[in-house]
């Protein structure tokens, strides 16, 4: 009879990666991830810090932009001080010391300039008893037009035609209170009437 060829033993069998090796085996080949996520550097947002100090520098730079400017501007102005006298000129920053104050009115634009006009003029006249001159200044109309307005006043009016000086002020709305000393340096500002008092303390 003839010889039967047993058959060849089954392969031995791979080691999984990362499984241990097979009791009393030898130790299977170690394997290392070709990418370490947990050593990278996780990128975080901005700290609290840089945070605070971004916000605090944009309030900085909002509030040196808005604020309104510290000396009145610079301009000549137009005075008209009654029916028979000459327009004079006039630069309001360099006023006689200590200091001016000035009413500003926009009498063509609305109710409130209109209102205000007496009571600038009753403290025009108040100032000017302490020795200290305070202009009743009608802005943003033609002079022709506002000179008609200063004449049924009877009082000093000082023209701003084109808003100009009110701009270079820091007068945005009117009725507004200003005062300043000699050269122009604002020391006070205000949308409500304000009184004689106040504006001879602010400016000595």
């Amino acid at each position: 009879m003839g010889t039967v060829t047993p058959p060849p033993p089954p392969p031995a069998a791979r080691p999984v990666a990362g499984a241990p090796p097979p009791a009393g085996g030898p130790p299977g080949p170690t394997t290392t991830s070709r990418f370490r996520l947990e050593d990278r550097p996780v990128a975080m947002g901005p700290s609290g810090t840089a945070i605070i100090l971004t916000v605090v520098a944009i309030a900085v730079a909002a509030w040196l932009y808005f604020r309104p400017p510290s000396s009145v501007g610079e301009q000549s102005l137009q005075k008209y001080s009654g029916f028979e006298t000459n327009i004079e000129t006039i630069v309001p920053k360099d006023c006689s010391p200590p200091g001016c104050a000035a009413v500003y009115l926009t009498p063509a634009d609305g109710k409130k300039s209109g209102d205000a006009l007496a009571g600038a003029v009753e403290l025009s006249n108040r100032l000017s008893d302490q020795g200290i001159e305070c202009y009743i200044v009608f802005g943003g109309e033609p002079i022709p037009e506002a000179v008609k307005r200063a004449r049924g006043l009877h009082h000093a009016v000082v023209f701003d035609p084109s808003g100009e000086w009110a701009k270079d002020s820091g007068i945005e709305k009117t009725p507004y209170w200003i005062a300043w000393r000699t050269g122009g340096k604002v020391r006070l500002r205000s949308t409500e009437p304000v009184t004689a008092a106040d504006l001879i303390s602010a400016i000595r």
